[in-house]
């Protein structure tokens, strides 16, 4: 028996090398038929090499896996955080998540804190255990402080100004008051 193709004749059977659909030529690996519009093979299995092609990409895919598989973990388990002042910083999750990879923090900071929650929760988060942005008792905290300054402020203000006309109101009565006291005293 011969290859259709190479026209190599098959003398060495190789039974123990597995099993494909077709049986192979040694030489040149092409499948052995009857006709090329045939799928029957010429001949015996005993006549034939049955062989089974390697698959050639095994390592470059597993490597591939590997790579494929830390970067999702990496992905999963880190945000990539940048900004104008600060650059590029990398911080850890909360919990594992491929949302919000890459945030930009003046974004972040330039809208609303409720407008921020909503698009980005989990970088608020993230952000807030880093101490990059604070947290919504500490912002609270703030407010609160800071209106009691200028309330304090306010207040200070207005004692201050009224002190002052109490004063003047005093100094101009005084001057009234030398001013009858000169008239009644001739």
């Amino acid at each position: 028996m011969q290859c259709v193709d190479c026209k190599t004749k098959i003398e060495d059977p190789n039974t123990n090398a597995g099993t494909v659909e077709y049986p192979r030529c040694r030489q040149c690996l092409h499948k052995i038929l009857n006709n090329f519009n045939s799928d029957t093979p010429v001949g015996t299995p005993e006549d034939v090499v049955y062989y089974r092609k390697p698959f050639k990409h095994t390592k470059s895919l597993l490597i591939a896996g590997i790579v494929l598989f830390f970067l999702i973990v990496f992905m999963g388990n880190f945000h990539i955080i940048s900004s104008m002042d600060h650059g590029f910083q990398l911080i850890s999750r909360v919990s594992f998540s491929l949302n919000e990879f890459f945030v930009n923090l003046d974004e972040i900071t330039g809208m609303p804190a409720f407008e921020a929650k909503k698009r980005f929760p989990l970088a608020i988060k993230a952000l807030v255990k880093a101490k990059m942005i604070e947290s919504d008792e500490a912002r609270e905290k703030r407010v609160a402080g800071e209106i009691a300054n200028t309330t304090k402020q306010i207040y200070d203000s207005i004692q201050v100004e009224m002190k002052k006309a109490q004063i003047e109101s005093e100094r101009q009565t005084e001057e009234y008051l030398k001013k009858i006291r000169k008239i009644l005293d001739y």
